[in-house]
């Protein structure tokens, strides 16, 4: 228990004369402790399942998409997308020598298995736990991506594309391939998440704070498929972030 109180310092580092102390100030700092504790996370998520729902993935222009995703559906989603952009600043481009993705906009695509929410709700609860994510969040569908041979993105931080963004969620479908590892990189810790590993039947869930930086190096074989959604909570509480959680790492050391 005594760990719960080693952010707190006495006056003077004097800690027999707690009376000095108000009560009020140090149930404060006791609870700012206890919320810590109860918030503690990472920046990022990361998470292999080999039992799911198959999503039942309705794509306009294609329809029901087979998992694991064949050559002709990836070739067919292909033909149906666009090019992805990027942000730089308050510019929206495209170029293919900083972003090489495939995409389609959460308009024209759906989940369209009902058992594919009690899936779905596993991982976006396991990816706030690992993130000690601490205010109501969810999850809003953004977009669907196809990495194929070659494809790649250079290291970026994600842009608020709604309010009260703060993160970001990806779930790699079942689709073989070979490369792609998400590299993330906060302060000087880094990481790289391998979603090949038994990827055509696996699914692997993969989530992080919009302050982390990024980059999906390229994939050597195969097609990487991705869903893309945006981790939102209400303005009104303080932002959720891999700084903040600096923060109250920090008063508990």
């Amino acid at each position: 228990m005594s760990t719960l109180h080693q952010g707190f310092q006495y006056p003077d580092g004097d800690e027999s004369d707690v009376s000095d102390v108000g009560d009020e100030e140090f149930r404060i700092r006791l609870q700012e402790c206890l919320d810590d504790v109860e918030t503690a996370g990472s920046f990022s998520s990361f998470r292999h399942n080999s039992a799911y729902s198959n999503p039942g993935l309705q794509v306009n222009g294609i329809g029901l998409v087979g998992m694991p995703l064949t050559h002709r559906d990836a070739e067919a989603f292909a033909r149906i997308c666009k090019q992805s952009p990027y942000g730089k600043g308050e510019e929206t481009l495209i170029d293919t020598s900083v972003r090489k993705t495939w995409e389609l906009g959460s308009a024209d695509f759906e989940c369209a298995n009902p058992s594919w929410t009690r899936t779905f709700d596993h991982i976006l609860s396991d990816a706030l736990t690992d993130l000690g994510v601490g205010v109501p969040a969810r999850a809003e569908q953004y977009k669907l991506l196809l990495y194929e041979e070659g494809a790649f993105f250079k290291p970026h931080r994600d842009s608020e594309k709604t309010p009260g963004m703060f993160g970001t969620l990806v779930i790699c479908l079942p689709s073989e391939h070979s490369g792609g590892e998400v590299h993330l990189i906060h302060g000087k810790e880094q990481r790289i998440l391998q979603t090949e590993t038994n990827s055509a039947f696996d699914l692997s869930a993969l989530a992080w704070y919009s302050d982390v930086q990024h980059e999906v190096r390229r994939v050597t074989y195969g097609f990487r498929l991705v869903l893309t959604y945006n981790l939102v909570q209400d303005n009104t509480v303080p932002r959720q972030s891999a700084a903040a959680l600096d923060e109250s790492h920090a008063r508990l050391e």
